[in-house]
């Protein structure tokens, strides 16, 4: 049962994630780690959508956007054996990007002090 997750749906969502409340948000998030995208090109449109809700004072949503990079990230990256382009990332290479892209982040609702992570 559910929703048909495809292109044009997650990507609907994601260019009007700003217009949902906390609630919607997380909704929205939770949907992402059951979607794959069709290609390197794609993930990385979805993780520059998501952007935004890492900057967000909501550490439910913060965590969740974290969970959708790493997710994308294993959707999309090149594992040993693949015959894809030379140039595609790697999972290893494209979670290390992660970790760059999150840090600020998550050190900044760290040092918040938001009830959520008490």
């Amino acid at each position: 049962g559910g929703m048909a997750l495809n292109r044009a749906v997650m990507l609907h969502l994601l260019n009007r994630i700003h217009e949902f409340s906390e609630f919607g948000i997380l909704a929205v998030l939770d949907l992402i780690p059951r979607y794959i995208p069709a290609n390197d090109e794609e993930g990385f449109q979805i993780m520059n959508l998501l952007d935004p809700v890492l900057k967000t004072a909501n550490a439910g949503a913060v965590v969740a956007t974290i969970r959708a990079f790493l997710s994308i990230a294993t959707a999309i990256g090149k594992r040993p054996g693949d015959d894809r382009d030379a140039d595609s990332p790697s999972v290893d290479d494209l979670s290390k990007q992660v970790v760059e892209r999150i840090k600020a982040p998550l050190v900044t609702l760290i040092a918040s002090g938001s009830s959520e992570l008490s």
